[in-house]
């Protein structure tokens, strides 16, 4: 998709399209009539596409037939799109399922949080969360020196917010915010 730069009236331009990404990366499973070059049609469709071919997998072999993941990234919702179509074109080719691998990336959530320390009562779980954060930001927001709770790396934590206090003319104002003030 990446276009060779165009000369008018002696100044370069580049004619900037995007260029297919891991952001894009679909996979295509394909049911494949088991005949010599079908796989060669189908790279090359992908190619002409613009499509930038990450890994083919073989999935399942049957007498007649092959199912194979291939992996492609594009460089727009769009072009992904048209590289799907080029492939069903083919006949011999039937595409059996698209999956979009940033979206399935996502499904539940990507990040996990855990604890440092077991967390077995409530009370515990009161003492390293609400309310027991809000006690540590109080306590930043009275002494700035509390060097170990503020954002230094060396406690673990990120950073302490509570709601909490105002700013003299009304609004409400975190903990951080004050330390960040002094």
């Amino acid at each position: 998709m990446r276009s060779a730069p165009v000369l008018r009236g002696g100044i370069c331009f580049m004619n900037h399209k995007p260029t297919p990404n891991a952001s894009y990366s679909l996979t295509l499973r394909v049911r494949i009539h088991n005949q010599p070059g079908k796989l060669g049609e189908i790279t090359t469709a992908i190619g002409k596409a613009g499509g930038d071919i990450e890994g083919i997998d073989i999935v399942s072999v049957g007498r007649d037939f092959l199912i194979r993941d291939i992996t492609v990234n594009a460089a727009s919702e769009t072009h992904a799109q048209e590289i799907v179509s080029f492939v069903r074109d083919i006949d011999g080719v039937d595409v059996v399922n698209v999956s979009d691998r940033t979206f399935l990336m996502h499904l539940g959530g990507k990040i996990e949080v855990t604890s440092k320390m077991q967390l077995k009562t409530r009370s515990d779980l009161s003492m390293a969360y609400t309310p027991g954060v809000a006690r540590i930001c109080e306590a930043i927001a009275k002494d700035h020196r509390c060097g170990r709770f503020r954002r230094d790396g060396r406690s673990g934590s990120r950073r302490y917010r509570t709601g909490g206090g105002d700013a003299g003319d009304g609004r409400e104002v975190s903990a951080f915010q004050r330390i960040r003030r002094r």
